[in-house]
């Protein structure tokens, strides 16, 4: 509060100045942004990144609450890699199209959620007509695949 009561007291030239510089580091900020998210160089770096991405970086990338429930040994890994073979797939094709699933089971939707992280996917899921209905969405310009599966991954550590 006390930084707008100074800036209020300021006079106009010292208002617009301020006001002007602020503007100016904002629309060149917006500039270099666009011009990065629009760039071929973006999804070349981003491919690059996803290439040197380790496996327990992903696995860093999961809930917590959805790792303790990875962790149990009833997990369905067959429903797990269905589900990553999916977005996999879409994403792999469609990079910014929203995939959108309705899944039944709330340990289910779990898998989901935790394979939309493992993949670096926001997922999010809502009631809607009296069903739940689960988004996923890929926050970037483009998508690469993991070199080894959630399931896989998960396999190899519980063999460790």
């Amino acid at each position: 509060m006390q930084m707008w009561n100074n800036f209020v007291e300021m006079s106009e030239e010292e208002q617009a100045a301020i006001l002007s510089e602020k503007c100016e580091s904002r629309k060149k900020w917006e500039n270099c942004w666009n011009r990065n998210n629009n760039s071929e160089e973006r999804a070349k770096t981003e491919k690059k990144l996803d290439a040197i991405v380790s496996q327990d970086a992903r696995y860093a990338n999961v809930d917590s609450r959805m790792k303790a429930t990875l962790g149990v040994g009833n997990l369905d890994a067959d429903q797990l890699e269905a589900f990553e073979c999916e977005l996999t797939e879409h994403f792999t094709k469609l990079p910014k199209v929203k995939c959108v699933k309705w899944v039944k089971l709330s340990s289910d939707r779990m898998l989901l959620h935790a394979v939309s992280q493992w993949l670096f996917l926001k997922s999010r899921s809502r009631n809607k007509a009296g069903k739940r209905i689960t988004t996923v969405t890929n926050p970037r310009c483009d998508f690469v695949a993991p070199k080894m599966t959630l399931a896989a991954y998960l396999k190899e550590k519980n063999e460790c």
